[in-house]
Formats: structure tokens, sequence, C-alpha cells
């Protein structure tokens, strides 16, 4: 699970930034509210635990006391604008030693240290992602786990509503 925070870049005269942080353990948002990720049926969630009037907000509204996060909900606290995603971008990257020996989730050939891959946010397999093999944009759909590619492109920076 992802937290993005918009931040101010002062070299680019103000401009939002986005910076994103994985979810690990309870991180608090403000005095008065944290974000806690838990698991539910084996699947990654996270809530926000509020205290009443903690000047918070989740997509413009005060939240309940506890309220179980969705996909690109944006958190407003103490004029810090949060939000929360399940998945980080998925970028092609050079295929770390501990990898080597995996197999590609689309050609299932095997990996070698230093092959060009993407790593699904999802499943955390490997697709090769070099020009003679396209493995891991060959499909609109991942080869491992069959979620869309869609879904891990996205970043608050691109705005929109693209396929979640």
């Amino acid at each position: 699970m992802i937290l993005w925070s918009e931040q101010r870049d002062d070299r680019e005269g103000g401009k939002a930034v986005w910076v994103c942080s994985v979810l690990t353990a309870a991180v608090p948002v403000s005095a008065t509210a944290t974000l806690v990720p838990f698991a539910e049926h084996g699947s990654a969630r996270a809530a926000l635990v509020t205290a009443a009037g903690a000047g918070v907000t989740v997509n413009g509204f005060p939240p309940l006391g506890v309220t179980v996060l969705e996909e690109r909900d944006e958190i407003v606290a103490g004029g810090v604008r949060l939000l929360f995603t399940h998945y980080a971008p998925a970028e092609p990257a050079l295929l770390p030693a501990a990898a080597a020996g995996a197999r590609c989730s689309r050609c299932l050939v095997v990996l070698r240290a230093g092959d060009l891959c993407v790593r699904c946010p999802a499943c955390r397999a490997y697709a090769h992602e070099e020009d003679t093999r396209p493995c891991w944009t060959y499909d609109p759909r991942t080869g491992c786990c069959g979620h869309s590619r869609a879904a891990f492109v996205w970043t608050p920076a691109d705005g929109g509503e693209d396929e979640r």
C-alpha cells in the first residue's frame, strides 16, 4: 500500500510534486488521525482512525471514527493532502541477483541478474521488459496475476481517472 503526499518543490517555483511512501505500519497523518494497515481475507487494506472534530477530511467529507480507505481516497489533514493507493507504479529495473533463477511470468524463460524486468506490484512476480522480450507490456493484463496494467501506471500527478 502506498501513501502519496503532496509537497511543494521550491526548485520548481513552488510547484506541487508527489512523493510516495510504502505503508507497512501505522502512520500518524495529524495529531488526531492515524492511518492503520490491516489484512482482510488475505488482502492488504488500510483504515483511517480519527478523533471527533479532528479537522481531517476523506474525499472532502469529515470521516467517521474509523474509515476503511479505498483506492485513490484523498485525505486532507492540517493542510497536507495525501492520496491512498494499493500499488506503486510498476517501473522497469535491473533484476537483482537475489531474484535470478525465477521465471518470467509471461514467457517463462529463466531470469538472469541484470535482465531489465518489471516486478508486478500486486503479486510481486517478475516479467521481462526488454526490446527483444517486452513481456510486461505485451498485453493489457499482467501475465502473472491477470491485473490490468493500467492500475500500476497511475500516479497522483497524472490526475484523471484511469482504470482502477
